[in-house]
């Protein structure tokens, strides 16, 4: 006989897949609907959680789920209307909340508590194997790379194939094996898509400009390198920021600006805006925020878009679909440093598009986690 369960609001706010995972037959109290309406517009995880939980059940396709009107006049308190559910169903109430469970149990009725079973999270996927202490072979995605006891290789169309020798890329060069796989992927012409994730100070935004300008100034490789970085501030906004468009981009863009400085080594008496505009009047870099890209078709372009943990699944979508013939588009940022509100480490564009293009030969992935930029963010990367 199957058991039957009666759930809480909290259960639901923590996991929206809970009743496809109790195992039995599980009453869903009206009271329980209603808390949950009050919260469905949250940003962040919440509000996630509780809207993921309204699209399973309005399907109305699992039968394990029973509706269960609760608003008895005898209770004023909505903890007592729920629990009551689960006396006149003689069902167990799975509830986080303590005093609501031991009430419950004073009463005679059983309780549990809910123990979600963690989600594979989309960016456990790093694109990089090491084996060399295994045994056998593991299987790879395409272009995921692979280090063994005879090399570093990465997987293409035709097996595995070994990386190249070593090579200065603007001035720079590779500090670990993980930032060497990112750097192969970033100059590989036949992969039209990078995605590059890791903590901050590990290299992403550096490493990608500088293959950029490698791919489009020195290789003519792509007419322009076009950068860009979702518009979303860390903490309270500043609010409205004078000046032409350029100038209201500034400080967004200043990660940019500060990579690009250093990759032009520019001396401390020029302006840091000097390396940019050189570039932009020759037509060859390109600044520019998300905002006004629906509708526009981008071709030939080596196209970054940083911080890309801020971007929604549908905000990436648009941003890819634009990519016209001979375009490499590069996304990078980490999934556990997120500003926007209405996202998390789980539903933000990034960690989407890892799980979605592991499989593609077109596409590659590679997860930085050794810091390089210094001891002291190495340590607050770990400890805060």
């Amino acid at each position: 006989m199957l058991s039957k369960f009666v759930i809480d609001t909290n259960v639901v706010m923590i996991d929206p897949y809970c009743v496809n995972k109790l195992g039995g037959k599980v009453y869903i109290p009206t009271t329980v609907l209603e808390e949950l309406d009050k919260h469905k517009n949250d940003n962040g995880e919440l509000g996630r959680n509780i809207r993921e939980f309204a699209r399973i059940i309005d399907k109305n396709d699992l039968k394990n789920i029973e509706f269960v009107d609760s608003d008895y006049e005898d209770y004023e308190k909505n903890d007592d209307k729920i629990t009551n559910v689960a006396s006149l169903n003689e069902a167990i109430l799975v509830t986080n909340d303590i005093l609501m469970s031991i009430k419950a149990r004073a009463v005679g009725i059983k309780t549990q508590r809910y123990e979600p079973v963690n989600i594979i999270c989309d960016t456990a996927y790093s694109g990089f194997v090491d084996s060399r202490e295994q045994d056998g072979y593991p299987d790879l995605y395409p272009n995921q790379y692979h280090l063994n006891k005879k090399g570093l290789f990465y997987q293409n169309g035709k097996g595995e194939k070994r990386l190249p020798k070593d090579k200065e890329i603007w001035g720079i060069t590779h500090r670990n094996v993980e930032q060497k796989c990112a750097i192969h992927a970033l100059l590989d012409d036949d992969v039209k898509l990078v995605t590059i994730s890791g903590r901050a100070g590990t290299g992403k935004t550096l490493l990608a400009i500088a293959c950029g300008l490698e791919k489009t100034i020195q290789e003519n490789k792509y007419r322009r390198l076009l950068v860009s970085r979702p518009v979303i501030p860390m903490g309270n906004d500043i609010g409205y920021l004078p000046g032409n468009i350029d100038e209201k981009l500034g400080p967004w863009m200043q990660p940019i600006f500060d990579n690009i400085d250093f990759l032009f080594n520019i001396e401390k008496d020029k302006k840091s805006f000097d390396a940019y505009e050189d570039l932009a009047s020759e037509g060859l870099l390109k600044i520019e925020a998300l905002t006004y890209i629906r509708g526009r078709s981008i071709p030939d372009q080596y196209m970054i878009i940083d911080e890309a943990q801020n971007l929604s699944k549908h905000e990436v979508k648009t941003i890819i679909s634009r990519a016209g013939e001979g375009t490499k588009i590069v996304l990078t940022g980490d999934p556990d440093q997120i500003d926007n509100p209405k996202l998390d480490s789980v539903n933000n564009g990034l960690t989407y598009v890892i799980e979605k293009f592991k499989d593609q030969k077109i596409a590659a992935h590679v997860h930085l986690s050794k810091g390089e930029r210094s001891e002291l963010a190495n340590i607050a990367s770990e400890i805060l």
